[in-house]
């Protein structure tokens, strides 16, 4: 999954507005469009968000045994389509 559509995921999921996660971020409601529109979303951007979302950022391994847990979302890159 890309940035764009996790944020778009977590939004929905906790039934959030990109208005609401622009003003939480302390940015214009453009501007939450702009950053989820660039392919190369800083880490900071990533997260702010999830942290506003209540959602963390974690690093794991790629090899590993049993199923993700549910909610989890996986990002990938460009290079990996």
């Amino acid at each position: 999954m890309k940035f764009k559509e996790a944020v778009l995921t977590m939004l929905k999921d906790n039934n959030k507005s990109q208005r609401w996660l622009a003003e939480k971020m302390g940015i214009t409601a453009p501007g939450v469009g702009q950053m989820l529109s660039r392919e190369n979303a800083t880490l900071n951007s990533l997260i702010k968000v999830c942290d506003i979302l209540d959602y963390e950022v974690t690093i794991q391994p790629k090899r590993r045994t049993g199923a993700r847990p549910q909610g989890q979302i996986v990002l990938e890159s460009k290079a990996d389509k």
